[in-house]
């Protein structure tokens, strides 16, 4: 049985994994939009939401993540702190073809919006939850009120 690596160590790969990284060569990566911005409740948002619509074409990913991101300018933490889903509803509006998409962005912007407010960092667990929440809610009928 492997015993689990020490912080130290796993520091020390990690350190030297980083000092490998070069930023020139991150295109197309969602991780280029978390550099956007230099608050890190920003990036957070920016990566969240990179994570939540990571799939298919990278080059695909980017482009449409950076769409909902141009949304949300100039600070995508500060447009979920003060979420409105009226105004999410016309912002996003044409954002996606399909219906079913454009509800899933809304409703999960609002359910983020809500986590945002109540705490400043969020788990991917919570995150990973909260979308499949989205999913689910996006096919019954908004409530009222």
């Amino acid at each position: 049985m492997k015993r689990p690596v020490s912080t130290e160590m796993l520091r020390e790969r990690l350190d030297a994994l980083v000092a490998t990284f070069d930023i020139s060569t991150i295109t197309p990566d969602p991780l280029e939009l978390v550099l956007r911005y230099n608050d890190p409740r920003d990036q957070e948002v920016a990566g969240l939401i990179a994570a939540a619509f990571a799939y298919g074409r990278a080059d695909i990913v980017v482009a449409n993540v950076g769409r909902v991101l141009d949304r949300m300018l100039p600070s995508p933490f500060a447009y979920l702190s003060a979420f409105q889903r009226e105004r999410a509803l016309s912002d996003f509006a044409g954002f996606v073809q399909s219906p079913l998409r454009f509800q899933l962005t809304v409703r999960w912007a609002s359910f983020f919006a809500s986590a945002t407010t109540r705490a400043t960092r969020i788990s991917v667990r919570r995150l990973r939850g909260l979308w499949r929440f989205c999913v689910a809610a996006a096919f019954r009928p908004p409530s009222a009120g």
